[in-house]
């Protein structure tokens, strides 16, 4: 046997081996590739719970401009006593008079209907004693809000709040 011969018969396993390995490495690629292409697309009520969420992190970081991000251009709440406009002032004014509200969130509920989305959570507002604006707001209240699709992102366009504690 030359040499050369001796190579590929020690080296012939080992390619068969390795291309053995690599065909399974790469099912199993294929398949965690197709499994995250699935997971991808978040569901809408998966995106709306997103956008609650940021709207929190807004308001607890007196983020206007994050805040007007989540909410739709003709917003309302409380019957028309909060328009977008209004809202987003008065976390301009906490944020310019130093003020920071906690903002904590409970289990969100969103349901279809039909090209809209509702959306019920709890959410506790605290401050820490510190507050000046927004003392008597404080506490744990349950929120329904309504969602719509507009420029390609879930936007609130009616919120409303009960206090429970």
């Amino acid at each position: 046997m030359t040499g050369k011969t001796q190579c590929n018969e020690a080296v012939g396993p080992v390619y068969a081996w390795l291309f053995g390995c690599v065909g399974s490495v790469r099912m199993v690629c294929l398949a965690l590739l197709l499994a995250l292409g699935a997971c991808h697309h978040d569901s809408d009520q998966a995106k709306v719970r997103a956008a609650i969420a940021d709207a929190a992190s807004a308001a607890r970081d007196n983020d206007a401009g994050a805040l007007a991000q989540v909410l739709s251009d003709d917003f309302d709440a409380r019957q028309g006593v909060l328009d977008r406009r209004r809202l987003l002032a008065l976390l301009r004014l906490n944020a310019f008079h130093g003020e920071h509200v906690g903002v904590v969130l409970g289990p969100i509920d969103v349901q279809a209907r039909g090209e809209r989305m509702l959306a019920d959570f709890t959410v506790t507002l605290s401050d820490g004693g510190r507050s000046r604006w927004l003392p008597q707001q404080l506490g744990v209240y349950q929120v329904h809000s309504a969602w719509k699709r507009e420029h390609g992102r879930w936007r609130c366009f009616a919120a409303s709040a009960q206090r429970k504690l």
